[in-house]
């Protein structure tokens, strides 16, 4: 999963969602949480890297671009 994560770089990801982590099925090493943890922060480290450009800034010649 992180790998394809990485994988995304360049693309605008604007949002992202975790979901199943499993807490009554962790075991000691907490592993659930662990992974969560991971995903949760390659996800962010992709939308802070991804520059993002203000809507009316594009090729549009001013127009807003959705």
């Amino acid at each position: 999963m992180l790998s394809i994560i990485d994988g995304l770089v360049g693309l605008k990801v604007v949002g992202a969602d975790v979901v199943e982590v499993a807490p009554a099925y962790d075991n000691v090493g907490e592993t659930t949480m662990l992974a969560a943890s991971e995903v949760v922060h390659s996800l962010l480290t992709l939308m802070v890297k991804t520059p993002v450009q203000p809507l009316g800034m594009g090729k549009g010649g001013g127009k807003d671009e959705l």
